[in-house]
């Protein structure tokens, strides 16, 4: 099994996790990738967007547009624990798609702050999670800290920014073509279709 690490304010992640979706579904192989939230800004602090941040989304936009990814510039750059807490818990009913497409639509293409609850509560209804759910997830500091030690961990480990696929220990960017990264999956115990 591959794992895909991403972060919801980044385009390339969105590209990445799109092209990653379309592919092991077109394969029959859903559960091939596992999808794990790595939180870029590492705060709990909202900043405003930067020029790298803008560059990233001039470089990824056809990109985006050709997965079906609208994308304005967003105002904000958010703190993303909260919204990859919930994508663990949406994974866990099987909604782990329905809930990033959903997110990175109300990031990139309504401009909305992933770090309000209220965001992540519109979006967790349109997929069928409890907004009770969603609540104890967001508020759980032992959650929180436990995420942080995690993304602390990869970072030691030389993960230093997404998006970025681990198979078996080697990083390798999910940016290959779609034959390259087909490959890859079937390798990786899934069977898409190049």
């Amino acid at each position: 099994m591959l794992t895909l690490y991403f972060d919801f304010t980044s385009l390339a992640s969105a590209v990445a996790v799109r092209r990653v979706e379309r592919l092991t579904q077109a394969g029959g192989s859903p559960d091939a990738v596992r999808f794990v939230g790595f939180d870029l800004l590492g705060s709990d602090q909202t900043l405003p967007v930067t020029i790298d941040v803008l560059e990233e989304i001039d470089r990824w936009q056809q990109a985006a547009l050709d997965e079906g990814l609208v994308v304005r510039r967003p105002r904000l750059r958010p703190p993303t624990i909260a919204a990859h807490l919930v994508s663990d818990l949406a994974d866990s009913i099987g909604a782990g798609a329905a809930w990033r497409t959903g997110v990175f639509d109300s990031y990139f293409a309504a401009d909305q702050d992933l770090a309000d609850v209220e965001v992540l509560l519109a979006v967790g209804r349109t997929i069928g999670l409890a907004p009770d759910a969603i609540r104890d997830v967001v508020t759980d500091t032992a959650a929180r800290a436990a995420a942080r030690r995690r993304m602390a961990h990869l970072r030691q480990r030389g993960l230093a920014g997404v998006p970025v696929l681990d198979a078996d220990g080697a990083l390798v960017s999910p940016h290959v073509d779609d034959a390259a990264l087909a490959s890859l999956l079937r390798l990786h115990g899934g069977a898409p279709v190049a």
